[in-house]
């Protein structure tokens, strides 16, 4: 690859991300992170429930320190966009030395085309990938030159990992690669043990760092908390994050990963196997119209699988998880670091998803080294031969090279339909997201008409019935609500529609007793999780939700609560002590 080429490359890794940042307004995740991060320095017990997440929000809180929350949304996309180009960078440093120059920055780009999708965001799921790339690359350069200290690092990444996402636990199971890399290597087990013992002290003194900072922080004890509850949710059965349903997850993931890669070298075979049989023959006419049906079937195979982004995933995690294994094990000593690497690659991508209830989707963010790894292989091919018995189908040279651009030219088709359509929990059509708010911390955003209309209502009509600092009760997904108001989450969550029944029962009395006076409440008529919200209507039906839907109806009506404002898609309701009037809109 001249330097040209190189350039041009490195210009749209640096450009994709930021065409993405300024369409969709979330309601749920978004504003449950940024409510996290305004509270966890000023207020935090308000959002202790989410501490389990501690890491992120501190990482999070810092950013607003730094920049304030006067740069709101766009800002905190801006943060995950940086994100990306620090996991792309470590990426880089961490395949050089093991993948073709000529293929390296192809393949990243093309890890940042499918990553991502639009979700530039500075979360639990982008800190997780850059930690996780970060500690590759580290772990990588001590298993190859023996360094303790790299490896002592690596753990220690991993151990941090823990805190921004407590799932991340799963990343102590990266140790194998000491063992790994020694089999390789032939490093004496007592060698390899030794470095096990490094690596296990990497990772403990990582969790004693982080529990003597909160501790200091006077933070240590509301984290055990928040670890109980995640324990709770686990057993609970009615939860979104029961434990047999997220072992469930990552079963679904591995059995759609079989059938649907079996599916892609099942039809590979057969069209190789056509496209042989018609060279055999002698007619033209009939060579021609075997090509033609063979043609016709592989485009109404492409159409049918350009609809499925989860089927896409699994297919590139089940071709990763073959051409890494290859990779793993063809000997020769000059392929040791591309070994290791291979099978730290591999190991961070099947950790990746679990412990979440959306494994599919936050899969890719292990794979940002699996996909230049793939990629490179494809791209290094330098013929192709099969056949049976007297059959025989050859590429190379043009016809590979042609084979290539087709394969590389339905992949990029296809993530970047998928990227077009995707804004999560926003429209799928572009054109509609052209509208914004007028609102200091959505500046720079937009979204449909009919959104930026119901939104701009709401926020104008808040402080007259709550000013910023104070506590709010906003519940049926509406966790933006608390960071655009500067109020602070009166349920000790910004997002309390996630607590099993139960656990709301007992934060709504904790509250009670420990706040002052009774909250203004905000509430959504409608499902913010549905991409077309407000056109849709009709809330959520979950178990879980509605007997927290319950326990707040009863406390409504308990507490003599009246509307005092509405929209189309929004409520606000006081208490009669507040002394509100009544709106309508």
């Amino acid at each position: 690859m001249n330097r040209k080429s190189a350039v041009i490359i490195l210009i749209i890794i640096i450009l994709y991300p930021l065409m993405f940042i300024r369409q969709g307004l979330d309601f749920t995740d978004t504003g449950f992170m940024l409510t996290n991060y305004s509270q966890i320095f000023n207020d935090p017990a308000s959002v202790e429930s989410s501490f389990r997440l501690w890491l992120t929000n501190i990482l999070g809180g810092i950013w607003i320190y730094v920049f304030g929350d006067s740069l709101g949304v766009i800002g905190y996309r801006i943060a995950g966009v940086l994100l990306v180009y620090a996991a792309v960078s470590l990426a880089y440093l961490t395949l050089k030395p093991s993948v073709d120059r000529n293929y390296l920055l192809p393949g990243l780009l093309l890890a940042v085309v499918f990553i991502n999708r639009s979700g530039y965001t500075f979360n639990y799921n982008s800190l997780t990938a850059f930690f996780y790339v970060l500690a590759a690359f580290l772990l990588i350069k001590g298993l190859q030159g023996g360094r303790g200290c790299s490896i002592f690092l690596a753990a220690f990444i991993l151990g941090m990992n823990v805190f921004v996402r407590l799932p991340n636990i799963v990343g102590f199971l990266l140790i194998t690669g000491v063992f790994f890399a020694g089999y390789i290597k032939k490093i004496s087990f007592r060698e390899q043990l030794g470095q096990a013992v490094i690596f296990a002290a990497g990772f403990l003194s990582a969790a004693g760092t982080a529990m003597t900072a909160m501790y200091l922080m006077g933070h240590l004890d509301a984290y055990i908390n928040a670890v109980r509850g995640t324990f709770l949710m686990l057993n609970d059965p009615a939860g979104h994050h029961h434990g047999l349903r997220l072992a469930g997850v990552i079963t679904d993931i591995w059995k759609m990963t079989f059938l649907k890669t079996g599916a892609v070298i099942i039809w590979l075979a057969g069209l190789m196997s056509i496209l042989t049989i018609s060279s055999r023959l002698g007619s033209r006419m009939i060579q021609y119209a075997v090509v033609l049906v063979a043609a016709a079937g592989t485009l109404n195979y492409i159409a049918d699988f350009y609809q499925n982004w989860y089927g896409m995933i699994t297919v590139m995690l089940g071709a990763g998880t073959m051409i890494l294994i290859w990779y793993m094990f063809r000997p020769g000593a000059e392929r040791d670091r591309l070994r290791i690497t291979s099978f730290i690659s591999l190991a961070v991508a099947l950790i990746v998803p679990v412990g979440s209830n959306d494994g599919f989707t936050n899969l890719v963010y292990g794979m940002y080294l699996m996909i230049p790894l793939v990629f490179a292989y494809i791209f290094g091919l330098e013929g192709v031969r099969t056949g049976i018995s007297r059959l025989r189908l050859r590429l190379s040279g043009e016809e590979l090279k042609l084979v290539r651009i087709l394969g590389i030219a339905v992949f990029l088709a296809f993530t970047l339909k998928s990227a077009y359509h995707y804004t999560y929990r926003d429209s799928p059509h572009r054109p509609e997201m052209l509208y914004g708010v007028e609102h200091q911390k959505l500046r720079g955003i937009l979204t449909t008409k009919d959104r930026a209309l119901v939104v701009g209502d709401l926020l104008e009509a808040v402080p007259a019935y709550v000013s910023e600092g104070d506590y709010l009760l906003a519940y049926e997904q509406v966790s933006l609500v608390y960071f655009l108001t500067g109020t602070k989450p009166y349920l000790y969550s910004s997002w309390p529609m996630l607590y099993s029944p139960a656990a709301f029962r007992h934060y709504l009395d904790r509250a009670l007793a420990e706040r002052p006076g009774l909250p203004v409440i905000v509430r959504a008529r409608g499902n913010t999780e549905e991409p077309t919200w407000p056109r849709t209507r009709g809330l959520r039906r979950d178990k879980y939700l509605s007997g927290a839907r319950k326990i707040m109806n009863d406390f409504i009506k308990e507490n003599n609560y009246k509307i005092v404002w509405e929209n189309s898609f929004f409520e606000i309701l006081q208490p009669p002590e507040s002394g509100g009037r009544y709106e309508c809109r």
